[in-house]
Protein backbone atom coordinates (compact mmCIF):
# COMPACT_ATOMS: atom_id res chain seq x y z
CA UNK A 1 0.00 0.00 0.00
CA UNK A 2 1.17 3.53 -1.15
CA UNK A 3 0.42 6.95 0.40
CA UNK A 4 0.45 10.33 -1.48
CA UNK A 5 2.35 13.09 0.02
CA UNK A 6 0.28 15.98 -0.78
CA UNK A 7 3.41 18.33 -0.52
CA UNK A 8 5.41 16.88 -3.74
CA UNK A 9 4.46 14.14 -6.36
CA UNK A 10 6.39 11.42 -4.50
CA UNK A 11 4.11 8.10 -2.72
CA UNK A 12 5.14 7.42 0.28
CA UNK A 13 5.77 3.16 0.80
CA UNK A 14 2.89 2.60 3.93
CA UNK A 15 3.95 -0.98 4.66
CA UNK A 16 6.29 -3.95 3.36
CA UNK A 17 5.83 -6.93 1.88
CA UNK A 18 8.26 -9.87 3.38
CA UNK A 19 9.06 -12.28 0.49
CA UNK A 20 10.81 -14.51 2.72
CA UNK A 21 12.77 -17.43 0.51
CA UNK A 22 12.23 -15.83 -2.97
CA UNK A 23 12.36 -19.26 -4.90
CA UNK A 24 10.16 -21.34 -2.52
CA UNK A 25 7.47 -22.99 -3.86
CA UNK A 26 3.94 -22.21 -2.74
CA UNK A 27 3.16 -26.17 -2.34
CA UNK A 28 5.79 -26.08 0.76
CA UNK A 29 4.58 -22.96 2.63
CA UNK A 30 2.99 -25.15 5.25
CA UNK A 31 5.71 -27.41 5.50
CA UNK A 32 8.26 -24.22 5.88
CA UNK A 33 5.62 -22.63 8.62
CA UNK A 34 5.17 -25.83 10.19
CA UNK A 35 8.91 -26.45 10.93
CA UNK A 36 9.47 -22.71 12.18
CA UNK A 37 6.68 -22.58 14.39
CA UNK A 38 8.18 -25.80 16.08
CA UNK A 39 11.33 -24.55 16.08
CA UNK A 40 9.76 -21.11 17.50
CA UNK A 41 8.05 -23.31 20.86
CA UNK A 42 10.86 -25.56 20.86
CA UNK A 43 13.23 -22.19 21.54
CA UNK A 44 10.97 -20.95 23.81
CA UNK A 45 9.92 -23.47 26.12
CA UNK A 46 13.81 -24.67 26.46
CA UNK A 47 14.45 -20.96 27.31
CA UNK A 48 11.65 -20.50 29.63
CA UNK A 49 12.92 -23.63 31.66
CA UNK A 50 16.30 -21.99 32.67
CA UNK A 51 14.45 -19.26 33.73
CA UNK A 52 12.10 -20.97 35.63
CA UNK A 53 14.90 -23.65 37.27
CA UNK A 54 16.91 -20.48 38.06
CA UNK A 55 14.02 -19.24 40.09
CA UNK A 56 13.30 -21.71 41.86
CA UNK A 57 16.74 -23.05 42.79
CA UNK A 58 18.31 -21.02 45.21
CA UNK A 59 22.24 -22.76 44.71
CA UNK A 60 21.98 -21.40 41.39
CA UNK A 61 21.14 -17.44 42.38
CA UNK A 62 24.85 -16.63 41.70
CA UNK A 63 26.56 -13.93 39.48
CA UNK A 64 27.09 -16.07 36.82
CA UNK A 65 23.82 -17.77 36.41
CA UNK A 66 22.40 -14.33 36.44
CA UNK A 67 24.52 -13.83 33.20
CA UNK A 68 22.96 -16.95 31.86
CA UNK A 69 19.61 -16.25 32.66
CA UNK A 70 19.58 -13.13 30.83
CA UNK A 71 21.14 -14.43 27.69
CA UNK A 72 18.44 -16.58 27.92
CA UNK A 73 16.10 -14.56 27.95
CA UNK A 74 17.29 -12.18 25.29
CA UNK A 75 17.78 -15.74 23.12
CA UNK A 76 13.94 -15.65 23.54
CA UNK A 77 13.66 -12.34 21.59
CA UNK A 78 16.54 -12.24 19.32
CA UNK A 79 15.99 -11.98 15.97
CA UNK A 80 14.66 -15.26 14.70
CA UNK A 81 12.53 -16.08 17.51
CA UNK A 82 9.92 -13.82 19.32
CA UNK A 83 10.79 -11.05 16.94
CA UNK A 84 10.98 -12.56 13.04
CA UNK A 85 9.38 -15.75 13.55
CA UNK A 86 5.81 -15.32 14.12
CA UNK A 87 5.58 -12.84 10.82
CA UNK A 88 7.35 -15.25 9.33
CA UNK A 89 4.98 -18.32 10.34
CA UNK A 90 2.11 -15.98 9.20
CA UNK A 91 3.86 -15.36 5.97
CA UNK A 92 3.96 -18.87 5.00
CA UNK A 93 0.98 -20.74 7.00
CA UNK A 94 -1.71 -17.93 6.01
CA UNK A 95 0.48 -16.69 2.86
CA UNK A 96 0.35 -13.16 4.69
CA UNK A 97 3.95 -11.50 3.73
CA UNK A 98 2.26 -8.00 4.54
CA UNK A 99 3.65 -5.90 7.14
CA UNK A 100 3.09 -2.29 8.34
CA UNK A 101 5.68 1.07 8.16
CA UNK A 102 6.34 1.31 11.30
CA UNK A 103 6.01 -2.46 12.27
CA UNK A 104 8.85 -3.01 9.53
CA UNK A 105 11.24 -0.35 11.44
CA UNK A 106 10.25 -1.55 15.05
CA UNK A 107 10.99 -5.15 13.76
CA UNK A 108 14.72 -3.87 12.72
CA UNK A 109 15.31 -2.24 15.52
CA UNK A 110 14.86 -5.06 17.42
CA UNK A 111 16.35 -7.31 15.39
CA UNK A 112 19.56 -5.10 16.19
CA UNK A 113 19.00 -4.52 19.67
CA UNK A 114 19.35 -8.25 20.48
CA UNK A 115 22.13 -8.82 18.52
CA UNK A 116 23.96 -6.08 20.16
CA UNK A 117 23.03 -7.18 23.42
CA UNK A 118 24.04 -10.30 23.04
CA UNK A 119 27.27 -9.24 22.30
CA UNK A 120 26.86 -6.97 25.71
CA UNK A 121 25.92 -10.17 28.20
CA UNK A 122 28.73 -12.11 26.53
CA UNK A 123 31.52 -9.53 27.54
CA UNK A 124 29.88 -8.85 30.85
CA UNK A 125 30.46 -13.23 31.04
CA UNK A 126 33.96 -12.97 29.88
CA UNK A 127 34.13 -10.14 32.65
CA UNK A 128 33.00 -12.50 35.41
CA UNK A 129 35.07 -15.76 34.39
CA UNK A 130 38.11 -12.60 33.83
CA UNK A 131 37.79 -12.14 37.09
CA UNK A 132 36.85 -15.68 38.49
CA UNK A 133 39.88 -17.10 37.09
CA UNK A 134 42.87 -14.48 37.59
CA UNK A 135 41.83 -13.44 40.92
CA UNK A 136 39.93 -16.57 42.53
CA UNK A 137 40.26 -15.36 46.35
CA UNK A 138 39.15 -11.54 45.59
CA UNK A 139 36.07 -12.78 43.34
CA UNK A 140 33.10 -12.82 45.92
CA UNK A 141 33.93 -8.75 46.35
CA UNK A 142 34.61 -8.03 43.02
CA UNK A 143 31.31 -9.59 41.46
CA UNK A 144 28.34 -9.61 43.90
CA UNK A 145 24.91 -10.22 42.92
CA UNK A 146 24.24 -6.54 43.38
CA UNK A 147 26.92 -5.81 40.99
CA UNK A 148 25.89 -7.96 38.25
CA UNK A 149 22.39 -6.99 38.37
CA UNK A 150 23.83 -3.44 37.89
CA UNK A 151 26.16 -4.69 34.74
CA UNK A 152 22.81 -6.87 33.22
CA UNK A 153 20.74 -4.02 33.71
CA UNK A 154 22.88 -1.84 32.37
CA UNK A 155 23.31 -4.22 29.10
CA UNK A 156 19.61 -4.24 28.73
CA UNK A 157 19.03 -0.64 28.59
CA UNK A 158 22.62 0.72 26.89
CA UNK A 159 21.58 -1.65 24.02
CA UNK A 160 18.63 0.51 22.55
CA UNK A 161 21.27 3.23 21.79
CA UNK A 162 22.92 2.47 18.22
CA UNK A 163 19.77 0.59 17.13
CA UNK A 164 17.96 3.20 18.55
CA UNK A 165 19.86 6.50 16.69
CA UNK A 166 19.89 4.34 13.62
CA UNK A 167 16.11 3.46 13.68
CA UNK A 168 15.18 7.47 14.05
CA UNK A 169 17.26 8.59 11.49
CA UNK A 170 15.84 5.61 9.17
CA UNK A 171 12.57 6.17 9.59
CA UNK A 172 12.65 9.71 8.87
CA UNK A 173 14.34 9.07 5.06
CA UNK A 174 11.40 9.42 2.37
CA UNK A 175 10.45 4.96 1.02
CA UNK A 176 9.26 5.83 -2.08
CA UNK A 177 10.13 3.18 -4.63
CA UNK A 178 9.66 -0.99 -4.46
CA UNK A 179 8.62 -2.31 -0.81
CA UNK A 180 9.25 -5.98 -1.36
CA UNK A 181 11.30 -7.34 1.34
CA UNK A 182 13.56 -10.21 -0.67
CA UNK A 183 14.24 -12.24 2.79
CA UNK A 184 12.82 -13.21 6.03
CA UNK A 185 12.58 -10.17 8.31
CA UNK A 186 13.37 -6.15 8.16
CA UNK A 187 16.80 -5.31 8.48
CA UNK A 188 19.06 -2.12 8.39
CA UNK A 189 20.43 -3.41 5.16
CA UNK A 190 16.75 -3.88 3.44
CA UNK A 191 15.49 -1.13 4.25
CA UNK A 192 18.39 1.17 3.06
CA UNK A 193 18.22 -0.71 -0.53
CA UNK A 194 14.55 0.00 -0.72
CA UNK A 195 15.43 3.91 0.76
CA UNK A 196 14.86 6.14 -2.08
CA UNK A 197 16.74 9.44 -1.38
CA UNK A 198 16.18 13.15 -1.77
CA UNK A 199 17.79 13.88 -5.43
CA UNK A 200 18.97 17.24 -3.81
CA UNK A 201 20.18 15.63 -1.13
CA UNK A 202 22.31 13.57 -3.80
CA UNK A 203 23.36 16.65 -5.17
CA UNK A 204 25.05 17.75 -1.88
CA UNK A 205 27.00 14.56 -1.43
CA UNK A 206 28.67 14.22 -4.82
CA UNK A 207 28.19 17.97 -6.53
CA UNK A 208 29.59 15.79 -9.89
CA UNK A 209 26.04 13.92 -10.11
Amino acid sequence: MVQVDQNSTQVQVSEFFIVGFPSLQQEYFHLVAWFFFILYVITVVGNMVLVVVFALEPNLQKPMYINMVSLALSDIGKCFTTVALPKLIVRYWWNDGTIGFYTCHFQKHMIHYFGSLNSLILLTMAVDRYLAICFPLRYPMLMTIPTMMVLTVLCWVTAHIFPGINTINLIQMPFCGPNQILQAFCDNGTLLALNQRDPGNIQVLDPEI
